[in-house]
């Protein structure tokens, strides 16, 4: 496995002389204040995107990276990380093209080496391993070894919540365990990120009961979409009813119905779910049944959100779809949600599908992985209607939506209309 750890050495001589240089400063400036992030015990949940283009025999290609990630310091100012990690390599190689997806799990040492009220200095170096859906690079394995290392700033952009900028030299290679050749890839690049810091669980705000509808009985969601399907454009609708099942229990239940035209028949769904939600979050579990043409399929999902703090939320999600005339399938994600503003909300995260029979074998016969990106606005003017703007998409697949929502009596900042308003399922 030495040729896992082989990384370029111009660019690795380049971030041994950039860490070199912030080491002295480090230690050139004033003593630590008494009480500062990162210290003994801190959880730090990390959401990260960047681009990392090759150099050397890799130099025609880039790679864009997603990463989820927990971070736990069990000293002052050093950090264990474990990430999920979904890689998007491309370009050329040898006259050979790259195009592929590959989901990836590493773990790694952080150590802010310089720390300030507002801002931090970090290094970080890790390993993890990578399976993608076809060899990469060309000529080598669809699994490899991801050393990486790189310098990063932690700015404090509010109470509980970071922006993460850094430098990342990533290495791919199999370590030449798996066929004759050791083809690898070495690029340095940069990444953007948010990290949060968890333990703030706000209280479930107070129920507006100057409505008959949307307090503290029913609660209703109108969604209005045009969805762009591979070559084919949808226009939809769901109605989405949301009550108290046994309230001292903090059960809920949720009834849903949605309808769709596509390509000239009527895609519908029928959902039920009942969960229990807390000031952390909720725990879920749902069914629902959904017909086209003569296409029928049954899901059954498992989903779980937690509150990281005041403008952060995480979504898991697990699932089996029974079809009558396809193969059945397995899905499942893991999502972050950031409200940057009570009126704008952020989401991305990292999802992927594959055939039930196939669940067992090895990732190269993954179906389907990709990663999502939505954003959602609620203008000023219409908060009290409780109405939102949304807009969804990704890579790795060929489907983008457009939306408009209605959450009658539920608050005007989104998080709490999706804390009050029910969930929406992921699939």
């Amino acid at each position: 496995m030495i040729g896992l750890f082989l990384l370029d050495y111009d660019a690795m001589c380049k971030l041994e002389r950039i860490i070199l240089i912030a080491l002295v400063l480090s230690i050139s400036m004033p003593p630590l204040p008494a009480r500062a992030a990162f210290e003994t015990g801190d959880l730090q949940p990390i959401f990260t995107a960047g681009r990392i283009p090759g150099n050397g025999h890799s130099e025609e290609i880039d790679i864009h990276e997603l990463r989820l990630g927990l971070g736990h310091y069990f000293r002052d100012r050093l950090g264990f990380y474990g990430e999920l990690s979904l890689y998007r390599p491309a370009g050329q190689r040898d006259r050979h093209q790259v195009d592929t997806i590959g989901l990836g799990l590493a773990f790694a040492l952080r150590w802010h080496f310089l720390r300030r009220p507002d801002f931090s200095l970090y290094a970080d170096w890790g390993l993890g391993l990578m399976a993608a859906l076809d060899p990469f690079p060309p000529a080598g394995t669809r699994h490899n070894g991801t050393p990486h290392f790189g310098l990063g700033l932690s700015a404090r952009l509010r109470r509980n919540t970071q922006l993460l900028i850094g430098l990342r030299q990533l290495h791919m290679s199999n370590g030449k365990g798996l066929v004759p050749e050791n083809p690898s890839f070495d690029g340095l690049g940069g990444y953007v990120g948010i990290a949060l810091k968890p333990g703030f669980k706000p209280p479930l705000p107070p129920e507006r009961k100057t409505l008959p509808f949307g307090g503290d009985r029913l609660r209703i969601r109108v969604d209005a979409t045009l969805e762009h399907i591979d070559d084919d454009n949808s226009l939809g609708g769901a109605l989405t009813l949301d009550l108290p099942l046994l309230p001292a229990a903090q059960l809920h239940t949720q009834f849903a119905f949605s309808a769709a035209e596509l390509v000239g028949e009527t895609l519908w769904e029928l959902m039920l779910h009942a969960y229990r939600q807390t000031t952390s979050g909720r725990l879920i579990l749902g069914y629902s049944h959904q017909g086209f043409s003569v296409f029928r399929s049954n899901y059954y999902t498992l989903q779980i959100e937690r509150i990281l703090n005041d403008v952060g939320r995480l979504e898991l999600t697990a699932g089996l779809e029974r079809k009558n005339l396809a193969d059945d399938r397995i899905f499942g994600g893991l999502f972050i949600t950031i409200y940057s503003t009570d009126a704008l909300a952020l989401r991305s995260g990292v999802g992927f599908e594959r055939r039930e029979y196939e669940f067992f074998d090895s990732l190269e016969n993954l179906n389907d992985a990709g990663f999502n990106l939505g954003v959602e606005w609620s203008p000023d003017r219409m908060a009290d209607l409780g109405f939102s703007i949304y807009l969804a998409g990704g890579i790795g697949y060929d489907e983008k939506t457009v939306g408009i929502r209605f959450q009658p009596g539920q608050g005007r900042p989104l998080r709490e209309r999706h804390r009050r308003g029910g969930f929406v399922p992921l699939r």
